[in-house]
């Protein structure tokens, strides 16, 4: 594991007592390695322990097997949509009471005026 690295290491931060700490730093020291080395062995080796005495945590499952089935598509059907109703056809609201209710308020205006 010395000096193995490479673009596949992912970085975690991990929180040490002091002690284990030091401890590290020590068999770093006396194995002339990083720090990180031992970590990854040590940590490999506990895995590799646990797996051993059957630890469920860290038992590997085979996936199951999954078939693929064919998938069957049906062309897409739009629903049928009433036709919009015909708008010449609808009631127009009349506009000729409207204009001749106007006229008479402006012959009233007009004979209002003075007279020049």
């Amino acid at each position: 594991m010395a000096g193995k690295t490479g673009s596949n290491l992912v970085l975690r931060s991990v929180y040490l007592p002091d002690d284990l700490d030091q401890e590290l730093k020590v068999v770093a020291f006396h194995e002339d390695r990083s720090k990180n080395d031992i970590m990854r062995e040590v940590l490999q080796a506990g895995l590799r322990t646990l797996r051993a005495e059957g630890d469920r945590r860290f038992v590997r499952q085979k996936p199951a097997k999954l078939r693929a089935q064919p998938v069957k598509l049906e062309p897409m059907r739009r629903p049928k949509v009433k036709a919009a109703p015909d708008v010449a056809k609808a009631k127009q609201p009349a506009v000729a009471p409207r204009r001749a209710a106007r006229q008479p308020a402006r012959a009233a205006t007009a004979a209002m005026e003075p007279a020049i």
